[in-house]
């Protein structure tokens, strides 16, 4: 009988320590899907061409000497996209006279 009892809290702390062990193992790991793997420097800016709602083309030189503020949205989105609007007008707004420096731009990734 104490052979058993014996063998019984042995097993049970080998156990408990193989589970504490691979839970901290798994707990360092980073998910792939956090990993940013790159392949050299993002080219950020530069000349682009955009078509208006009204169909004309609109260009980087359009907006030199002033700052963009560009948000990426959908043209059918009742709920997120409109509060995220309100959130960006309400920054304009913050901003004063100095808001005319700011140009905010809706850009559309689901085009008709």
């Amino acid at each position: 009988m104490k052979r058993r009892l014996f063998l019984v809290i042995v097993g049970s702390f080998l156990l408990g320590s193989l589970i504490g062990v691979g839970a901290l193992i798994l707990g360092q790991q980073t998910p792939n899907q956090n990993r940013v793997i790159t392949s050299g420097q993002a080219l950020i800016g530069g000349p682009f061409e955009l078509v208006g709602k009204d169909g004309k083309t609109v260009t980087d030189k359009d907006f030199r000497g002033r700052y963009m503020l560009v948000f990426f949205g959908f043209t059918h989105c009742p709920d997120i996209c409109p509060a995220e609007l309100q959130v960006m007008s309400a920054a304009l707004d913050d901003l004063g006279a100095q808001a005319d420096r700011v140009v905010p731009v809706f850009i559309t990734v689901d085009p008709e």
